[in-house]
């Protein structure tokens, strides 16, 4: 049980630096499902538009996810070959593992703003446009703000990418 904690303490700086990405990028599909209603033609071609806009984000989290998956599994494998009285972050490959694990969720995260700020823009056109269709006003509302909802996002996730980025 031991060593599922030291794993799980190596591997969490994954899940600390994704879980926003995944808020946005699971409700920006949920999103998409709920605008995307078969018998009507505007609301199929505006949800499918969103489902498309939602796919890079969706592969986005499941890299993420991925990445927290592997690095679990080779600190529990490292650790079941290691004594009972070593830590899992003196071995040598697991240090350059854990230094390594803020890479990909870092990266996808200082690109993530302008990911954000494309799906707001098309969540936005598309809330326009299902409103003045006449197409489902809650679908068209709730798309819209969640659009503009997005779009202030961004711009402040923006902001604090370009402090981070500046030291």
């Amino acid at each position: 049980m031991n060593s599922w904690k030291e794993a799980f303490e190596i591997a969490d700086i994954i899940l600390e630096q994704s879980y926003v990405m995944w808020i946005i990028y699971i409700s920006f599909f949920v999103l998409a499902l709920f605008v995307r209603k078969k018998n009507n033609k505007t609301r199929l071609h505006t949800g499918s538009v969103l489902l498309g806009f939602s796919i890079p984000g969706m592969l986005v989290s499941l890299a993420c996810a991925g990445d927290f998956v592997y690095v679990m599994a080779v600190c529990i494998k490292a650790a079941s070959s290691l004594g009972k009285n070593k830590f899992l972050s003196d071995y040598p490959g697991i240090r350059e593992l854990q230094y390594n694990c803020q890479g990909l969720p870092l990266t996808c995260f200082i690109l993530s703003p302008i990911l954000f700020g494309i799906i707001s823009i098309v969540a936005i056109i598309c809330g326009i446009v299902i409103t003045s269709k006449r197409a489902g006003k809650a679908a068209g509302i709730i798309t819209l703000i969640y659009g503009i909802a997005l779009g202030c996002f961004a711009l402040w996730i923006t902001k604090g990418v370009f402090m981070f980025l500046s030291d």
